[in-house]
């Protein structure tokens, strides 16, 4: 069975008419970057305590303090006496002098417990400096950079070719991405989140008209922001590049786009003010969408696409990583085609998007 499913569609890729791969479609774009959140220096929520700050400066004072003061000098009696010299107690020596003798009677239990408190300051003074040096800053943090969604960045993509029957339909993802494109916020990182939901969300629901997708995902430590940063760059030119033009370009607050969108309400089909007008033409076409992201943490972990339930998994965890906090860093919706004229057949599907897999 998937011998013929596979047979079938190269059949129909390479009996597409030639000329329909030459047309090199539109697209669009929406989009923003924002860098890192406000996160905090922590790991899991686990501190070190540091004995150097507090109980070290206390061994120190009382070692240098009152341990010096009787650690350092012997016990001493003095009691009197008519002279002489000797030895007494484990060898100390044994003072007189007419009427005096002065008797060292060695280490008493104040001086052992002097010493103990010695050793005990020093070990932690040890281990302490240890630690330093070990990922953990002045306040006794893991120095590691976290977020709600874990540490480290990760760089995730997911595109999905879409089944548009009737480019006059206004709830074809054609259409709704447009309408989006005038409406959506990217100069704020909550826009983006926004944006990237809401797109998610209206491909779950127009899953039905969803026949082929993929996904993919890297994760980068903490250390390596600048090598996510480039990753995600690096996808989104890659995604970009696939278009001859884009119609439709918005990215971080600023319109690049390259055709006026229609303006003004009543009278159009659709919702947002879209002016639909009749001589547009109204036949089938495909179209592919891409989400590119990058977010804080290693949770946004996307499952290969094998069927629909993997597709779900991944729209909803997208959907649902996006809005938490401040972990999104940047983002791009792509599409196409994005220009009314254009189309994209499944002979340009299998060129540009090899690594798609049917659902």
């Amino acid at each position: 069975m998937t011998f013929l499913a596979a047979a079938l569609i190269m059949a129909s890729v390479l009996l597409t008419p030639f000329q329909e791969a030459l047309a090199a479609p539109s697209g669009g774009r929406m989009g923003g970057s924002f860098g890192g959140g406000n996160r905090q220096s922590y790991s899991s929520g686990r501190s070190s305590y540091r004995p150097q700050s507090s109980y070290n400066s206390y061994s120190r004072g009382f070692t240098q303090g009152y341990g010096t003061g009787y650690l350092s000098r012997p016990s001493v009696t003095v009691v009197p006496s008519i002279g002489g010299y000797g030895y007494g107690y484990l060898g100390a020596p044994i003072v007189t002098s007419p009427g005096l003798t002065v008797v060292s009677r060695g280490p008493s239990i104040v001086d052992f417990f002097n010493f103990w408190v010695l050793c005990h300051g020093s070990f932690w003074t040890f281990t302490s400096s240890f630690v330093d040096g070990d990922g953990y800053g002045d306040d006794g943090v893991s120095m590691v950079s976290s977020s709600a969604l874990g540490s480290g960045v990760t760089v995730a993509q997911i595109s999905v070719a879409v089944r548009v029957p009737n480019r006059n339909d206004p709830s074809n993802i054609l259409n709704f991405l447009e309408r989006l494109s005038r409406a959506a916020s990217t100069d704020s990182r909550v826009g983006i989140s926004n944006l990237v939901s809401q797109v998610t969300l209206e491909l779950l629901r127009q899953k039905r008209s969803i026949f082929a997708a993929d996904t993919e995902y890297k994760h980068f430590q903490s250390n390596d922001e600048n090598g996510a940063q480039r990753h995600f760059s690096s996808k989104a030119i890659q995604e970009r590049s696939k278009f001859e033009k884009e119609s439709t370009n918005r990215y971080g607050g600023v319109d690049y786009s390259s055709k006026s969108l229609p303006r003004g309400g009543g009278g159009g089909e659709g919702s947002g003010g879209l002016v639909v007008e009749s001589n547009l033409p109204s036949g089938a076409t495909n179209a592919v969408v891409t989400l590119i992201i990058s977010i804080d943490g290693d949770s946004t972990k996307l499952p290969q696409i094998n069927n629909m339930s993997d597709l779900e998994k991944a729209l909803t965890r997208i959907a649902t990583d996006v809005k938490v906090d401040d972990c999104l860093r940047s983002a791009e919706v792509l599409w196409t085609p994005d220009d009314r004229n254009d189309f994209l057949s499944d002979r340009d599907i299998y060129v540009d998007y090899p690594k798609l897999r049917n659902v």
